[in-house]
């Protein structure tokens, strides 16, 4: 079977987790996005518990935030490319013991620019806004450079002497997972599992798309276990290595994340 054909059956057999929602409503789509944050924390905290947590691209922290008390020993780092954002929430983040960084993360080590919209179809723009990304948006003329230091996920590790390690990666870098997972080809090796966003349609000029996504994981080793509907043409997966997704307590927690979602008998 070639690599593109596993690719279709995965994805296939992850269609079927669509008959938990009803995505023809919103707020069913971001309740499967919920459910699957909710499945990676309890997957990382419950079966994986590694050493090391990487959040790229990371907002407020939300996810290394919520899992911090439950793995107190780990070393969790979040990194956040926009300087408001940054700004915004540093304090925060620090007190609730993630370490955060203003970088961005790439493929390669470089000084770079972020590009932060200011307007869309003539409406200002907040700077808190959490879709800007080191790709410019075709449709979005008006926009700010901001500087900013790119670093690898591979030349972060060794700085920091975490390789070795047992991690997880979260990563919701906003067209640039691709670029993300190739300079992170030596963490890979030691990855149990990772959480990351992926398009299937193009919304940053230059991006590569889900496809190119899975295919450096599954040729990696990873297979994917769990996906959301969160929105037309972006979407995230739970990807696991394979030996970790055969591993029984991780086939419990899928297995009871999967059941079907029970809603409310409208009929009477």
């Amino acid at each position: 079977m070639t690599s593109d054909a596993i690719l279709h059956a995965y994805d296939l057999a992850l269609l079927q987790t669509a008959t938990r929602f009803d995505l023809r409503l919103r707020e069913e789509r971001a309740a499967s996005a919920q459910w699957l944050a909710d499945l990676c924390a309890r997957l990382v905290t419950e079966a994986i518990r590694p050493e090391v947590v990487l959040e790229l691209g990371a907002y407020s922290a939300k996810f290394s935030r919520h899992i911090r008390p439950q793995l107190p020993d780990a070393q969790i780092h979040a990194f956040e490319a926009n300087p408001y954002i940054h700004e915004h929430f540093k304090a925060g983040v620090e007190q609730a013991g993630v370490v955060y960084h203003n970088l961005a993360i790439g493929e390669e080590v470089k000084d770079g620019v972020f590009r932060i919209a200011r307007m869309r179809k003539g409406k200002a723009l907040a700077q808190i806004k959490g879709n800007n990304s080191l790709l410019a948006k075709p449709q979005t003329a008006d926009h700010e450079d901001a500087p900013v230091r790119i670093t690898t996920v591979d030349h972060f590790m060794s700085e920091q002497r975490l390789f070795d390690k047992s991690t997880v990666l979260w990563i919701d870098l906003e067209g640039c997972a691709y670029e993300g997972l190739r300079g992170a080809r030596k963490t890979l090796e030691q990855t149990a599992l990772l959480f990351v966003e992926v398009e299937d349609q193009v919304f940053w000029t230059g991006q590569r798309l889900a496809v190119d996504v899975k295919r450096l994981l599954v040729d990696d080793g990873f297979v994917p276990v769990a996906r959301d509907f969160e929105y037309e043409g972006q979407y995230n997966l739970i990807f696991a290595r394979s030996s970790v997704a055969r591993r029984s307590d991780v086939q419990t927690l899928l297995a009871e994340s999967l059941a079907p979602r029970l809603r409310p008998n409208k009929s009477c």
